[in-house]
């Protein structure tokens, strides 16, 4: 069974097709208007209407400016955007066949030119008279889809790190009791799958032929809002004998060298393009002390990625690295190949003269997947 990333995806893309019964309609009529002067294959993708929005709350019941606590209450983003397409067609006509390229599939979604983090489908043919589709259609997408990607918002973060930016409690006081808006950008994006076909004018049967993709992004403003709490009090509790805070005994960090976790932090989701194709990963692994690492990403029982000797830091390293997936001539094009990755780290304490001869092994898995389209602009 796929991850929720990828079984999400699936479904988005199951429920998008409801929508192939209308849509075409519109798209005929597009591409009876098409301009002579086009001359090439194109996308666009543009927001319609209200932008997507964060919205936070503070939840605290006491209204307190030291015991504020501000949550996130929106799941969802919610908007609407409108896109076309066109598929540029060199006819060869004769009295035995008929060649040409036509408009297959268009699709809107959210995600990087070559990262497709969420999509539906939204209109879906088979008539090769058809070259364009022009139209909308309404988003509702988790906000937990962008979660380690690149593009994840934290919109409490956010929030919080302006408040911290205010620097006295009156500042802080009146800026909470009003409402308030900062922006964020995610990347939406269309993909028009093009296909081309050759028809045998005496069996009236048709050759479908190789598809090419049109894939255009843009990045989509996300407003985070943050309604106001209107009582909201400055008092503070009371402190007995001065600011205790500083004299309270902190336990002591532990200075000896142990690698405790290791996860993928941020990686792609749905790697779509030219094949071979390389997906770009962080990795963060943490325990205590100071010492020296490798590490080992692992696929099945295949080791795919081995890093060079890194820096464990009081307790902590951060490790950026590609993965590249794909076989030209080997896998279909235009299908998704999941893949699975684990973390291995090996050790080296000051002590030591040399790394663990066993790696420690985590569990938990990081799930990705990739596709080898043809892409119109090479």
């Amino acid at each position: 069974m796929y991850p929720n990333s990828l079984s999400t995806v699936n479904r988005a893309l199951f429920i998008g097709t409801v929508f192939v019964f209308f849509i075409p309609v519109m798209a005929a009529t597009a591409q009876s208007n098409t301009p002579e002067k086009i001359t090439s294959s194109f996308a666009r993708i543009e927001l319609k209407g209200p932008s997507p929005k964060i919205t936070l709350q503070n939840i605290d019941r006491r209204h307190r400016l030291d015991s504020f606590n501000v949550i996130n209450i929106s799941s969802q983003f919610d908007f609407k955007l409108k896109g076309s397409a066109y598929c540029q067609s060199k006819n060869i006509e004769t009295n035995a066949y008929r060649s040409g390229t036509y408009l297959e599939k268009v699709e809107f979604g959210v995600g990087p030119q070559d990262d497709q983090y969420w999509s539906e489908i939204i209109f879906e043919n088979q008539n090769t008279s058809i070259q364009s589709f022009k139209g909308s259609h309404a988003l509702s997408i988790p906000q937990s889809i962008f979660e380690k990607t690149i593009h994840n918002i934290d919109g409490r973060a956010l929030f919080l790190e302006k408040i911290r930016t205010l620097n006295s409690s009156e500042k802080r006081w009146n800026y909470l009791r009003a409402n308030q808006n900062l922006q964020a950008t995610i990347p939406v994006r269309i993909e028009a799958i093009c296909r081309n076909y050759k028809l045998d004018k005496v069996s009236g049967k048709i050759d479908l032929q190789s598809r090419f993709s049109v894939i255009r992004t843009q990045a989509l403003l996300v407003r985070i809002f943050y309604r106001a709490d209107h009582k909201l009090t400055r008092r503070l509790a009371p402190i007995l004998n001065g600011d205790m805070s500083s004299k309270i005994m902190k336990p002591a960090v532990p200075d000896f060298f142990k690698v405790q976790d290791a996860v993928i932090t941020t990686g792609p989701k749905n790697v779509r393009g030219e094949c071979p194709i390389t997906g770009r990963f962080q990795a963060e692994i943490t325990g205590n002390g100071n010492g020296r690492i490798l590490l080992q990403v692992t696929e099945g029982r295949k080791v795919i990625y081995k890093s060079g000797e890194l820096k464990f830091s009081n307790g902590r390293n951060l490790h950026t690295f590609e993965i590249t997936s794909g076989a030209v001539g080997k896998d279909k094009t235009y299908a998704q190949y999941p893949h699975e990755l684990k973390l291995q780290v090996f050790t080296k304490s000051k002590q030591a003269r040399r790394f663990t001869a066993f790696p420690k092994k985590f569990n938990t898995a990081f799930y990705w997947q990739h596709s080898c389209i043809s892409m119109a602009d090479k």
